[in-house]
């Protein structure tokens, strides 16, 4: 996805979390092969589909999934909200 790949994939695990389906990705019932190979099919046959995922799926990642996109934000912001919140006073001599 990083790299702008349509990508087909099945609907299990936390696949929905990466993949929102026909947006930046397809995904297909889990266990129905039929489904997983029309969705091949389409990306194959389909350019303007094929591209228009790809653009997708590089972008989802890039904002929500790099440290350096959403992720980071997240994790400090997870940070602050359990850690307590204490004043330090700074040091302003050593006497």
């Amino acid at each position: 996805m990083l790299y702008g790949k349509a990508v087909v994939s099945t609907a299990v695990g936390q696949n929905h979390e990466y993949i929102v389906n026909e947006v930046s990705g397809l995904l297909t019932p889990p266990g129905d092969e039929a489904a997983f190979a029309q969705a091949l099919a389409r990306l194959v046959e389909d350019a303007g589909l094929r591209q228009k995922v790809g653009m997708n799926a590089r972008a989802r990642i890039l904002q929500q999934f790099l440290w350096s996109g959403r992720a980071g934000d997240n994790c400090e912001r997870a940070y602050h909200s359990v850690l307590p919140q204490k004043h330090v006073e700074p040091v302003t001599s050593l006497a």
